[in-house]
């Protein structure tokens, strides 16, 4: 099976469950990251709040406490000008010194804690004040009055009072700015909490959105192979091999759809196979019919030819019956045409093998051949110089070809180009898997192609079946391209047909190549008189009027002729004979023992023995073989007088 292009995103060629798992593994950890980060995030915002709230709160509280300091002295300072008391003015001036403890402390810490511009800016201005207060206060206390004959309580209202009223109005301010900051800060930290917390749903959110999607899209990857593998195989249960079958991932759904398509492939080449074997059990069935039916005219046809062909030779010339014989065995000759042409399809002939070299034989038919096609038709031939060689009869050959070139030129009835190609090529195994007639191994191509009209594949389906033709009444008999197919067969080649309507047709001729070259044996042809002879004749045929037509021509000529009706009445015959016997003639098919037999049983009494086959079609035996046993020849019916006797004759002086 091919190689299939893989998808060229990675993961779609990624098993099943590892996909699974890192899709899931995927989801779960985004969503455990996103859990995580934003509960860190979010302690960490509300660490950050509590301590704004803390060091606001501290601001808030030393604020509070500076300003508590500064009314604790302003009253303390108040009560020690103008009370004469010196117990009580004792216990107001420690009052006066811890509010300036507590005021200088919480001053540092403020300094310490405050970030913000206004908040020094407020700290500057309140340790001035402080500082002033500090110095009129201690004026008073120490009673040291700036003006002479002014008393404690002059000085607080004049120098400490503002001072202290200043202080106060600036530590109120401080106070509202601490408290301002803090609710500013505390509503910053406030958005950025829950913009963490809005950020982080949202960030988890995606991440589950894009995870859904992962998991949809993987379950769509998943089970859409499967919906395709469903639908395929249901299709492939109602017979229907056309589904084209695309595979582009490599993971389990994509192994299915790849051994559906590849199950739909082999059931497709199955049923190719299947129609080829019918076809060719079609024609070979036609063929053994066409064959037995000749076998049984050609018995009739010899003797209607030869006794036509006696009664001519003994009546003398210008005899008024002498027109009359000839026109019978004109007849008897188009017949035996006509049978000769069924056997050729049935591969039930003779075959006078030879090795042969079809640009040879090409080139030898090229003159012929375009006075065959017309001058509208163009011939062409491509040949191949170093072309194999085959073996095969050089007769039927060309008959091939012509009948292939018939049938081209009449495909172009508007004129075209007939092109003649040869080859060698070579067929493995896999060419012979999907063509059930193709046995691996070299071949010699012989194509002829045609610029013609072309074929539909019905008409393709059944050109080779005798007496099936397109052409019009009176036009063909049907009989040529089923010949064809019959001496190709019967030479253990093959041939294949590629057309379509309108542009032409192809029969491409495939002959088993021979590896190594056989001389050729030479023909000889009698030509002359009628050859005549002395030597004795066993004449063995099951049909009498055939047997007695044999007789007569044999004993014609001169011959010892001796007669029996079947295989086993002829060893009966030898065993009483006594004489020598020089020939043996005799049917290839006959009931209970056939002709083949019958030679092989005779030759260990009969030394020398010479053997004519004489019969309608071949049997079997010799034509597995493909050639004739040794000291041997053949003779297919119907024959005439001249062909029997120079056949004998040349068998005799072989």
């Amino acid at each position: 099976m091919k190689r299939e292009e893989m998808n060229p995103f990675p993961w779609r060629n990624m098993k099943i469950g590892h996909r699974l798992v890192m899709v899931l593994g995927f989801a779960l950890g985004s969503m455990v990251f996103v859990w995580v980060l934003g509960i860190s995030n979010m302690n960490r915002m509300k660490d950050k709040m509590d301590s704004i709230l803390q060091v606001n709160n501290a601001k808030i509280w030393h604020a509070n406490m500076i300003r508590d300091a500064v009314h604790t002295i302003d009253k303390a300072l108040l009560i020690t000008a103008l009370s004469p008391d010196e117990i009580v003015r004792s216990m107001e001036y420690v009052k006066i010194l811890t509010s300036r403890e507590s005021l200088q402390t919480s001053l540092t810490e403020l300094e310490r804690l405050e970030q913000t511009e206004r908040g020094r800016d407020l700290l500057d201005r309140l340790k001035k004040a402080v500082e002033k207060s500090r110095s009129a206060s201690d004026r008073i206390l120490m009673g040291d009055s700036p003006k002479i004959g002014a008393g404690p309580g002059h000085d607080y209202m004049i120098s400490a009072r503002p001072v202290l009223q200043q202080l106060q109005q600036i530590c109120a301010e401080l106070v509202i700015f601490e408290k301002e900051q803090s609710d500013l800060l505390y509503w910053q930290t406030e958005d950025a909490y829950f913009f963490t917390r809005n950020l982080s749903a949202a960030v988890g959110g995606g991440i589950c959105l894009a995870a859904g999607l992962m998991i949809f899209f993987l379950t769509r990857s998943i089970t859409g192979p499967l919906r395709q593998g469903v639908e395929v195989a249901n299709q492939l249960a109602e017979g229907d091999l056309s589904a084209e079958i695309r595979v582009d991932r490599g993971d389990e759904a994509g192994q299915l759809l790849s051994a559906m398509k590849n199950l739909s492939e082999k059931l497709r080449e199955v049923r190719n196979l299947e129609r080829q074997l019918q076809q060719s059990q079609k024609l070979e069935t036609i063929g053994r019919l066409a064959g037995g039916v000749a076998h049984d005219f050609n018995n009739i046809l010899s003797v209607i030819n030869c006794h036509a062909q006696l009664c001519l030779m003994e009546l003398a010339e210008g005899d008024r019956f002498q027109e009359s014989f000839q026109e019978i065995k004109e007849a008897g000759d188009k017949a035996a045409s006509l049978t000769k042409q069924l056997l050729a399809f049935s591969s039930r002939q003779i075959m006078e093998l030879r090795v042969l070299d079809l640009n040879g034989v090409i080139r030898n038919l090229q003159k012929m051949l375009r006075r065959l096609i017309g001058e509208d038709i163009e011939l062409q031939t491509h040949l191949t110089p170093d072309l194999g060689t085959v073996k095969a009869d050089v007769g039927q050959i060309e008959q091939v070809i012509l009948n292939l070139a018939v049938n081209a030129r009449d495909a172009m009835p508007k004129g075209g180009r007939l092109l003649i190609e040869t080859g060698n090529v070579e067929f493995d195994a896999a060419i012979s898997q999907r063509h059930v007639s193709v046995k691996p191994g070299k071949y010699v191509m012989l194509s002829v192609s045609d610029t013609g009209i072309g074929m539909t594949p019905e008409v393709q389906s059944r050109i080779f079946e005798p007496f099936f033709t397109t052409k019009e009444k009176g036009k063909g008999t049907g009989l040529g391209l089923a010949t064809v197919y019959g001496i190709v067969t019967q030479s253990l080649g093959h041939i294949r047909v590629y057309s379509e309507p309108g542009h032409g047709a192809t029969f491409k001729l495939y002959f088993p190549r021979l590896e190594t070259l056989e001389e050729e044996k030479k023909e000889k042809s009698a030509q002359g008189q009628i050859p005549k002879g002395a030597e004795t004749i066993l004449v063995v045929e099951d049909e009498e009027k055939v047997r007695n037509l044999v007789l007569r021509i044999l004993r014609k000529q001169g011959y010892q002729v001796l007669e029996a009706s079947n295989g086993f009445e002829a060893l009966e015959l030898r065993r009483r004979y006594e004489g020598r016997i020089d020939l043996l003639m005799t049917d290839v098919v006959m009931p209970g023992m056939g002709g083949v037999d019958l030679a092989e049983q005779l030759r260990p009494f009969c030394k020398d023995l010479k053997v004519l086959f004489l019969s309608g079609h071949t049997d079997r035996a010799l034509s597995d073989q493909q050639s004739l046993p040794e000291r041997s020849g053949y003779l297919s019916k119907p024959f005439s007088v001249e062909k029997l006797a120079n056949q004998v004759r040349e068998i005799l002086d072989s």
